[in-house]
């Protein structure tokens, strides 16, 4: 009898993670997203896509520099702090974090990162392969992916802006990660003019 009163408390309980299984947390990917990191990202936005790099160097501190379309290939925006710097083919301005238009793209992922990046723990449903986390900020409500083999994100979503960003090969970054600087080497850009409409399209 006790036998079979054990056998059938582990059938329950195997049930019973089976029937919440799809709930995790994932300490791997709180600790990357609370790193320094970069990865490939690729954006599609109003049937355009964008390709390019993304850095996270620490909280509020990020960088995404864009290869394709041809026209943008070679803009780098820099967020840190309340600030936000770009340069393109020569031309580097600074203009207040603020003035960026709420619907920023890039201001969006960067601070759901940050903010689940501070909490105590991640947690979202598994679909996959992947680790499914939704939230909300003052736009609109998100989907963040987090690769559950690796711990890196690999999707970000927002149905009512009609943006999603995936990102691949993701590396974690070294202690005196800066801007301006990969995980292998470290590039610079020469200040310029002012320039303002260039990042209307990805920043704006």
């Amino acid at each position: 009898m006790k036998r079979f009163i054990l056998t059938v408390a582990m059938l329950l309980t195997a049930l019973a993670f089976v029937g919440c299984g799809k709930k995790t947390t994932m300490e791997s990917a709180k600790a990357n997203l609370d790193s320094a990191f970069e990865c490939d990202m690729k954006m599609v936005y109003e049937d355009t896509e964008f390709g390019g790099r993304l850095k996270r160097i620490e909280s509020g501190v990020w960088e995404a520099s864009f290869t394709s379309p041809d026209s943008l290939d070679g803009l780098v925006l820099s967020f840190s702090g309340n600030d936000a710097s770009a340069s393109y083919k020569g031309l580097s301005f600074t203009v207040p974090k603020k003035a960026l238009p709420v619907k920023s793209i890039l201001t969006n992922l960067m601070t759901a990162v940050d903010t689940l990046a501070e909490g105590d723990e991640l947690s979202g449903h598994e679909e996959d392969g992947m680790m499914k986390i939704t939230g909300e900020n003052e736009t609109g409500e998100y989907v963040l992916d987090i690769d559950m083999k690796t711990g890196f994100i690999s999707l970000f979503e927002m149905k009512n802006l009609g943006v999603t960003m995936s990102f691949e090969n993701a590396v974690t970054g070294t202690a005196d990660y800066k801007l301006g600087e990969t995980a292998a080497e470290s590039f610079s850009t020469e200040p310029c003019e002012p320039v303002t409409e260039i990042v209307t399209t990805i920043a704006g």
